[in-house]
């Protein structure tokens, strides 16, 4: 308990860090496009991601457990695509989706429950 402070002489690099408390974030054109969505919610053994026609080229996506750790990862170009989770433990998990060619990269960051 209490606070702790580290002082360096040395600029040290700002580590980049999954924000999990962020529900949904789109481009700045978030009101000219149409939803990205993932369903069902909760989940059993598969749930599935579908992205607008809207967003061109490949993305990427990460689906993170609530301690943060990389469950699985993938790049697709497809506009729907069904994410496998057979072997998961039952519990929340946090979407990341990325792409290239869209504004600010970072197109949707979402929580899903596997039941």
């Amino acid at each position: 308990p209490g606070e702790y402070h580290i002082y360096v002489d040395a600029d040290l690099p700002t580590p980049e860090v999954y924000n999990p408390t962020s529900v949904f974030e789109l481009s700045d054109h978030e009101s000219e496009m149409n939803p990205i969505l993932s369903y069902p919610n909760p989940f059993s053994n598969s749930f599935e991601i579908v992205v607008p026609d809207e967003i061109k080229g490949t993305y990427s996506y990460k689906i993170f457990d609530a301690l943060g750790k990389t469950i699985t990862s993938g790049s697709n170009t497809t506009k729907t695509f069904v994410v496998n989770s057979e072997s998961w433990s039952s519990g929340i998990y946090n979407i990341s989706l990325t792409a290239d060619e869209t504004p600010h990269h970072k197109l949707f960051s979402s929580r899903i429950q596997k039941q």
